[in-house]
């Protein structure tokens, strides 16, 4: 499987979530125009695996999204990240419900939902946005749970024998990151986006974000050693491989299994390609870590 002219079709994920349930997709365009009081609707660019999502409204200033009723989005995380980001998170608010209830494969309703877009100005808060993940992160970090060994063990058994999966399934230019992963995995226990035609591309201003992160991060918890920081970059890489390695782990699909040369893990397969091998746009330090865990293991 290469990653090599991948695209993305987003029809395709469209159709794809219209098996899934009986509303049509053109009753959700009517319905996002008449919510918010415009006549265009425009699909975005990348559609969710539980969701068909459509800006519409006045100079497309809204997003609405219909949602598989199984997998609806929780209002009260919503209206928590409001409370907690402020005009950061949107203003998220639950319409109505399309469909009956059913429980025959196909035909589940849809939750439809409404928020507006940020605005480009607020895309200068990105600075503060990252100082406040990196010290949320870092008030688990001065929380910690105790795991016991058997819970510990049950998963590094658990990551190793998907590793395993992965060697066999994905490229060859990926399994040197997989080993490296592999042999971190028993102490594991927003910066760019992606353009469909030309694949990841950092923010301008990624160095600066990634290097504020990390010394927030080590500022709050009272410094991070290099070991440490080494088994941090392990668990980003091991959470990305399990992530975009594997078919979707919604409740509501079948086993996840490693991706395959189709539409779908082709575009998994980008974001791989973009974020571990592509040097102009993978994780930092991801060079240096390598290079110390083949260092570590001599």
């Amino acid at each position: 499987m290469g990653s090599e002219n991948q695209q993305y079709v987003v029809e395709d994920e469209i159709a794809a979530f219209f098996s899934k349930t009986s509303i049509p997709r053109a009753s959700c365009d009517a319905l996002a125009r008449e919510l918010v009081d415009g006549d265009q609707v425009v699909p975005v660019a990348v559609q969710g695996a539980c969701s068909y999502t459509v800006y519409a409204g006045p100079n497309l200033g809204h997003i609405v999204q219909f949602r598989l009723k199984t997998l609806g989005l929780k209002v009260e995380t919503a209206a928590l990240a409001r409370q907690v980001f402020n005009t950061l998170a949107p203003d998220v608010s639950f319409k109505q419900q399309l469909g009956e209830d059913c429980t025959i494969p196909g035909r589940e309703p849809l939750l439809v939902y409404v928020m507006a877009q940020n605005s480009p100005e607020r895309k200068a808060c990105r600075k503060n946005l990252m100082q406040d993940v990196a010290r949320f992160f870092a008030l688990a970090w001065k929380a910690p749970q105790e795991v016991g060994r058997t819970d510990c063990d049950c998963m590094a058994e658990i990551f190793q024998k998907e590793l395993q999966m992965l060697l066999i399934a994905l490229p060859d230019q990926l399994h040197p990151i997989i080993r490296a992963t592999w042999k971190r995995s028993h102490a594991i226990c927003l910066m760019s986006k992606l353009d469909l035609r030309k694949g990841r591309i950092r923010y301008e201003d990624y160095d600066d974000l990634a290097r504020l992160f990390w010394e927030t991060l080590s500022g709050e918890v009272g410094g991070l050693r290099d070991n440490t920081t080494m088994s941090i970059k392990a668990a980003m890489v091991l959470g990305l491989l399990r992530s975009r390695g594997f078919t979707s782990r919604l409740a509501n699909e079948p086993e996840a299994r490693p991706i395959r040369n189709d539409d779908s893990g082709r575009y998994n397969m980008m974001i791989l390609d973009g974020l571990l091998l592509n040097p102009a746009t993978r994780f930092e330090g991801l060079e240096e870590w390598l290079n110390g865990m083949d260092t570590e293991h001599e």
